[in-house]
């Protein structure tokens, strides 16, 4: 009886382990590139590799409001000493960026950088924050 409680405490200790870390829209952990909420967690971006380029998905967690299927050339390095990328889509860039300080943000502005449509912190120092776009782009 006390085996049988005890792989179950395990078990549940490693599911919850395993959903804490869970990123909200399927992201495969090997294929994480970035992950961060806003500062209210009420919203997350994303930026995941996949087979054709990559996946950028910004909403509320598990309901997210854009999800665009990019191919490689249309994600470049983007702003920020400690790295960040953008997604071009059209005339709109979704950038994000990280300072040397650990500061991050998401930046939607036009194409030719002539106007900056939002800006909003991320949370980069929550535990389920990622950024290995250093990993990715050079």
């Amino acid at each position: 009886m006390k085996k049988l409680i005890n792989v179950a405490i395990l078990t549940l200790v490693a599911l919850f382990s395993a959903s804490s870390f869970a990123k909200w829209h399927g992201c495969q952990t090997q294929n994480l590139v970035f992950f961060a909420y806003n500062m209210k967690h009420t919203k997350a971006v994303e930026l995941c590799q996949t087979e054709e380029g990559y996946r950028y998905t910004y909403g509320p967690v598990g309901k997210p409001e854009i999800t665009l299927e990019k191919e490689s050339g249309d994600v470049t390095r983007g702003g920020g000493m400690a790295g960040g990328f953008d997604v071009k889509n059209g005339n709109i860039i979704y950038g994000v960026m990280e300072d040397k300080f650990g500061n991050s943000a998401l930046i939607v502005q036009k194409s030719d950088y002539s106007k900056v449509l939002a800006e909003i912190e991320l949370d980069s120092g929550d535990k389920t924050y990622v950024n290995k776009t250093y990993e990715y782009f050079h």
